[in-house]
């Protein structure tokens, strides 16, 4: 197993509370919940409003910390490789352990197994979240310009590979600032 990147977050989760207080737990929710978690928060149950007599009471705002948490540990994993959005990390949870799936099949594709763990005591979520590279970059030497290649899905062989990072990326017809495309090393 070849580490991809880790990634930890700490969350108050009466921050959490707050902006549902503030914006309406629904709204909050679609903010950054796939779909299939947006589904899931709305079956949660939660007070009467009538019957609420503060936050304090609606535990829905904990459910909506841990996943913020996780979504940030495994950004903060990813980055700066893969820059994934809200919408591209689901948290699920087989035999009471959770786990974690990008729904995005190019990004999937980019990135190996992830393993997170998550805690929580009184108003604090911490997450830690470490990913593996994918087990086909295990093979053979991969640098900088290979990620960002895979990125964009082109697929070059060692022959073909360009002078600079710069110019695998962009080509030798993008021009910019830093002396055109030349083709020569940045």
């Amino acid at each position: 197993m070849t580490i991809y990147g880790i990634g930890t977050d700490i969350l108050r989760a009466n921050r959490i509370r707050l902006l549902m207080e503030r914006r309406g737990p629904l709204r909050v929710a679609k903010r950054f919940l796939t779909e299939q978690e947006f589904v899931a928060f709305q079956r949660l149950k939660h007070p009467f409003p009538p019957r609420m007599q503060s936050w304090e009471e609606d535990t829905r705002y904990m459910w909506l910390a841990v996943r913020f948490s996780v979504k940030e540990a495994v950004f903060k994993a990813a980055f700066p490789r893969l820059k994934l959005t809200w919408k591209d990390v689901d948290l699920k949870k087989k035999w009471g352990k959770p786990y974690v799936r990008i729904l995005d099949p190019l990004k999937k594709h980019l990135i190996g197994n992830i393993h997170v763990s998550i805690t929580h005591d009184g108003d604090y979520v911490s997450t830690f979240c470490v990913i593996e590279r994918p087990k086909w970059t295990e093979d053979g030497e991969e640098t900088e310009w290979d990620d960002q290649l895979a990125i964009r899905g082109k697929h070059l062989s060692p022959e073909q590979k360009p002078v600079s990072f710069r110019d695998a990326v962009w080509g030798d017809e993008k021009d910019d600032a830093r002396g055109g495309g030349s083709g020569q090393p940045v």
